[in-house]
């Protein structure tokens, strides 16, 4: 399915370029319009170069792409991985970091009163003591998952 919408787009574009290209040289005569090669015509082909680029999203290393399609509903199912992919002139591909990430912070908290029960009589044993403690978290993204991540 998405080799043909992608083929449609290119033929699409071909397409178009050589309307353009006709379009653009043709004359009018005084007995009608007359085909002939003008330096505009070929605004077509630079029409054609600025839009092939959008067939095209590179992933570079460490990174993962992620799908939005406006006609598919939105974020795809799939993740890109690194190298040079075809879409749709439609399609966005958002880039997401898969190098490993650290998190820190610290978490600080007062125990509270223990009470301890021995033989009927309630007694206590501690309490008001303060601790602190830094808690490092290391993640990063898979690839296979990060259309949920995103």
């Amino acid at each position: 399915m998405k080799g043909g919408i992608i083929m449609f787009s290119v033929i699409s574009a071909i397409l178009v370029t050589a309307a353009l290209f006709v379009a653009l040289s043709m004359v009018k005569t005084g007995g009608g319009m007359r085909f002939r090669l003008r330096k505009r015509s070929f605004l077509a082909f630079f029409a054609l170069l600025t839009i092939i680029p959008s067939f095209f999203a590179q992933v570079s290393a460490n990174e993962v792409g992620i799908v939005y399609d406006p006609f598919k509903g939105g974020i795809q199912d799939i993740a890109l991985g690194e190298g040079l992919h075809v879409v749709t002139p439609f399609q966005k591909v958002y880039m997401i970091s898969t190098k490993l990430r650290e998190d820190s912070f610290e978490v600080s908290a007062q125990t509270g009163k223990i009470i301890k029960v021995v033989d009927g009589v309630t007694e206590e044993t501690g309490g008001g003591q303060w601790a602190t403690y830094t808690v490092t978290i290391q993640y990063r993204v898979e690839v296979s998952n990060a259309q949920t991540f995103f």
